[in-house]
């Protein structure tokens, strides 16, 4: 229940009068704007995880839309019906809306299983793209590719869609994405799979997979269960990120099942997917049975090398018995490089292979000493390694692009393909970079992806040491092992003692271009944790120091970027994507709403500037007692009070002072903003191109449409109430505020946007008040340099604190952009504020 101002005694006059009642219309407005951000925000977060169709999502869009007609109507009554076009465009996203939430809900009988030979690539979306690959090549290779099946991604969104599953988890990930704790997030994951473990199957799916394992008969007594997510092996490869379970007997398939679908919530697994900008709704879980294949050997073809494209060669890794640990990195592998234009022309490169993985126990694989001879044999032979080259060829043929293959060769000598994907090349624009005159202090391995990194060491011995990984480092490790997917958005470089270039490891860093080397010798010994090091994967060197002074703030700002979300369905587009950013824009119109985040950004807007307009009446009429604010701070308010909110010797006055305010929200956010290390003045020094850039920025506003620098700004004041409107120049902070003696009712909401300098410039200052407010206890909603945030039902000294905050934070910020020359700035700023440093803003 949005709270509303208690208006005890009476005013002379019809301007007063309106004017109130235009302030419960702006109440109103402001109230359902405050209450829909948080039916968006989580909407956002559903939008992620639950299924189109789902009943929970439902209500919550019948409950936007209504507060958003709400709105339009409180708007038209602020503005006299000024915007009457916004109710054909709320009814035309009304209907689009209804449209998409009712094809949705149309659908055949479920389908739990498919069959390998009956799908192909236009199945991606129900059986993920490892299971929809195999099957397409089936049609073309159909001896070389194994008979299976996959459950589908809709059998997983059926057991995900219970509701008590599904609340217990999106709980647990609804604050995933911002959390800063490593240790929390690693708790909350493991919750997560811990809950999934203990869940009951359905029925019908459970069924379904053990039928389907049995038709296959008695000779198949061991399967391969593996992830088939919707996205992997796509434009990201997930290489890794997922467990698979080997020589399971067909009494345990469905325990196998439920823990693929587990392993999809591990910590490396969750940072993947955010790092990807991927929701969890668009990523569902199918998972691929095939029957085991007892391999003599195996490993995996790249038909190009990724990191020298030039070169025209295939690359064939291969090892005895299965490939688990050698994709892993945990072991070494012979490497083949094949002349794709004379295929006579092999590279061998033999490796030592003293142990082997080969089938055990159900549900096991053991490792196996080989004999002296194995070791050192290779693992293929010349006429293997051709018949691999064939059918590699055909697989790249039929994609029309590079490949990265699985492959096995059974005890008969029979080929069996496993697995297909695109193979991401490295482009010649990622090699370049020039060479200091000084000596390196190491070199040679081998360029996994090129480029250079400029940062201190962190050695890591133990992959269970990952959580200890600091941002920003070059990562130093004896094996490189899938597990660096949990910290991948840390690092700018990476150093293996060992690993395999067709490794798991291998394709993650070339998917997130992390300058990498792996066959570095003697790296964790020599590189000392903390030392500053250039890093160039490209010529695979290593120096001390700083030899690119430029190559460090370059990478930390890329770094700092948010990341790209990528839609998960139409419906998301029509609630949540904000397109009208700018309200100086000519475009910014009812008739270019496309979403309801633009609808009620649109009003809001409009319904401060209406309100604003009945202030500047009243004022020049002179019949609403309007008193200015007398400061020090130079800034030009005028105080409208709403009841019982001025001492009584201020009544009679044109001007009061702060402590004539007998408001508990205003008086908390003034001692914010008089607070004595904070600045109202002009800043003592700036950056000159930040000037600038406000300078170019300034001429390119419609400044008739701003309230300029000097115009009057309004402060609306009750006993337990404040709403603070105020244009300084080139941006806009709104404080709105109720604090009583009801805890649930207390809130405090805060809006903040614009600024002089470039875009660039005006976003770091956004992400810099973002990470203050966050380190606060308020909610933030980020979009561009639009900030906004809340405090909901905080007991009255937390109000308070995050009052006085407040008016800290707007002295601090003015002009703040015209200093955000990059993000190592950003960074600075906001630990000086957090450590109480306000004297650094002036």
């Amino acid at each position: 229940m949005d709270p509303k101002p208690i208006l005890k005694r009476s005013a002379s006059g019809a301007g007063i009068m309106e004017a109130r009642q235009k302030y419960q219309g702006l109440q109103s407005l402001l109230g359902g704007n405050s209450r829909l951000l948080e039916i968006m925000a989580d909407l956002e977060a559903d939008l992620r995880f639950l299924p189109l169709g789902s009943a929970s999502l439902e209500h919550q869009i019948r409950d936007l839309l209504e507060g958003t007609l709400l709105m339009i109507e409180d708007l038209n009554y602020l503005a006299n019906g000024r915007f009457q076009a916004l109710y054909a465009a709320y009814l035309k996203l009304e209907q689009s809306i209804q449209e998409s939430l009712e094809t949705s809900q149309k659908g055949a009988e479920p389908t739990w299983v498919r069959k390998i030979s009956e799908i192909g690539l236009g199945h991606t979306q129900e059986v993920g793209g490892k299971a929809a690959h195999l099957g397409e090549l089936k049609k073309i290779l159909p001896e070389a590719i194994p008979e299976g099946f996959a459950v589908t991604a809709e059998a997983y969104q059926a057991f995900m869609s219970d509701p008590v599953l599904a609340a217990e988890i999106r709980a647990l990930l609804d604050t995933l994405e911002v959390s800063s704790d490593r240790g929390r997030f690693k708790a909350k994951a493991d919750r997560i799979r811990d809950i999934l473990l203990k869940a009951h199957v359905p029925q019908p799916i459970a069924g379904a997979i053990r039928e389907a394992g049995a038709a296959f008969g008695p000779p198949v007594q061991r399967w391969a269960v593996r992830s088939s997510a919707i996205g992997e092996d796509g434009t990201l490869t997930f290489a890794g990120q997922f467990e698979s379970f080997l020589n399971v007997p067909p009494s345990q398939l469905v325990a196998a099942y439920q823990r693929v679908l587990a392993s999809r919530f591990s910590e490396r697994a969750i940072t993947y997917r955010l790092m990807g900008g991927f929701t969890e709704v668009a990523t569902p879980m199918a998972v691929l049975f095939i029957p085991i294949i007892e391999a003599r050997s195996a490993g995996v073809i790249y038909t190009q090398d990724p990191a020298q494209p030039d070169q025209d060669q295939l690359l064939i890794s291969s090892t005895w018995g299965l490939a688990g640990d050698m994709v892993a990195g945990l072991a070494p592998a012979d490497l083949f490089r094949v002349d794709r234009k004379d295929p006579g022309q092999v590279e061998s490169q033999g490796v030592l292979k003293k142990t082997r993985l080969i089938w055990g126990d159900p549900s096991q694989v053991q490792r196996v000493e080989n004999s002296p001879a194995e070791q050192e044999a290779f693992s293929l032979n010349p006429e293997e390694i051709q018949r691999l080259f064939a059918l590699a060829l055909t697989v790249e043929g039929h994609f029309g692009g590079p490949q990265d293959m699985e492959w096995a060769i059974d005890q008969k000598g029979k080929i069996w393909i496993l697995q297909a994907r695109a193979l991401k090349l490295i482009a010649p624009s990622e090699q370049g970079g020039t060479i200091p005159q000084e000596r390196p202090i190491l070199s040679g391995g081998q360029t996994i992806f090129p480029g250079r990194a400029v940062a201190p060491v962190q050695v890591i011995l133990d992959p269970r040491e990952f959580p200890l990984v600091s941002e920003g480092v070059i990562l130093v490790v004896p094996q490189a092992v899938p597990e660096i997917a949990s910290v991948l958005p840390l690092l700018t470089g990476f150093i293996a003692e060992q690993g395999q270039p067709t490794g798991h490891a291998a394709t993650l860093l070339r998917e997130f271009a992390v300058p990498s080397l792996f066959g570095l010798s003697g790296a964790t010994e020599k590189l000392t944790s903390g030392a500053m090091i250039g890093l160039d994967a490209s010529h695979r060197q290593v120096f001390t120091g700083q030899p690119w002074p430029d190559i460090r703030e370059r990478t930390l700002a890329r770094m700092a970027q948010p990341k790209i979300n990528r839609p998960s369905s139409p419906l998301s587009a029509l609630i949540l994507k904000l397109n009208l950013t700018d309200p100086q824009a000519r475009h910014f119109t009812p008739e270019s709403c496309e979403s309801v985040n633009d609808l009620i950004r649109f009003i809001h807007e409009k319904g401060v500037a209406a309100f604003f307009e009945v202030g500047d009446q009243e004022t020049r009429k002179r019949q609403t007692p309007t008193r200015r604010l007398a400061s020090s701070l130079g800034l030009d308010l005028y105080v409208r009070e709403l009841g019982n909110a001025l001492a009584p010797e201020a009544l009679s006055k044109k001007e009061v002072r702060p402590e004539e305010i007998r408001s508990l929200p205003f008086q908390a956010l003034w001692r914010g903003m008089v607070h004595p290390q904070v600045s109202w003045a002009g800043r003592r020094e700036i950056d000159l191109k930040g000037f600038a850039s406000v300078m170019v920025s300034s001429l390119g506003q419609d400044m008739g449409a701003m309230r300029k620098l000097g115009d009057p700004n309004y402060l609306l004041v009750g006993p337990d109430y404040l709403n603070l409107n105020i244009r300084l120049a080139y941006h806009y902070a709104m404080v709105d505020s109720l604090i009583g003696p009801v805890t649930e009712n207390n809130y405090v909401n805060f809006r903040f946007q614009g600024g002089g300098g470039s875009r660039d410039r005006r976003d770091l200052r956004a992400r810099f008040l973002r990470d203050v407010l966050l380190s606060s206890r308020f909610s933030v909603d980020l979009r561009g340099d639009l900030v906004t945030a809340w405090l909901r039902g905080y007991p009255r000294q937390s109000s308070e604190a995050g009052l006085e905050l407040l008016g800290k934070l707007m002295g601090c910020a003015r002009q703040l952009d015209m200093l955000m020359a990059n993000e190592s700035v950003r960074r600075h700023y906001v630990e000086r504020f957090l450590a109480g440093d306000y004297q650094a803003f002036a």
